[in-house]
């Protein structure tokens, strides 16, 4: 179970990110959050921990010129961590990928927009 202290640490870090509803909403204490706040309290943090020690020091930008699959890469405008101009990066250097922006959606836009992600990954696989 996450302690307190860190949990609250998590939440403010993700809250204070690129996306000003975020923070607006975390500062109301917002329904949402309060439920993300009781989901992750049950979380075990040890595997957590591991997961975002391993993205920190994770660096793919030799691997990316290798993809050889047909990739989709969804942006959302409006996501807490990556700016436009990190997903044109990546975009930049998979060959044959395509970027799609979701005006609005957060770091989720596959959940923001599912029938619009859905069609978009068809066709990308459809046309390969």
């Amino acid at each position: 179970m996450i302690s307190t202290p860190i949990l609250s640490r998590v939440l403010r870090l993700i809250a204070f990110g690129l996306n000003d509803k975020a923070r607006e909403t975390y500062l109301r204490d917002t329904a949402g959050w309060r439920a993300i706040r009781d989901a992750v309290r049950l979380i075990d943090p040890a595997p957590v921990i591991a997961i975002w020690e391993s993205l920190v020091a994770a660096d793919y930008r030799d691997v990316l010129p290798t993809i050889d699959v047909p990739t989709l890469l969804a942006h959302g405008t409006a996501s807490n961590f990556y700016t436009a101009e990190t997903a044109r990066y990546i975009a930049g250097r998979i060959p044959h990928s395509r970027l799609s922006f979701y005006e609005g959606a957060d770091h989720c836009p596959h959940l923001f927009r599912p029938e619009r992600f859905a069609a978009e990954l068809v066709e990308l696989l459809d046309r390969d």
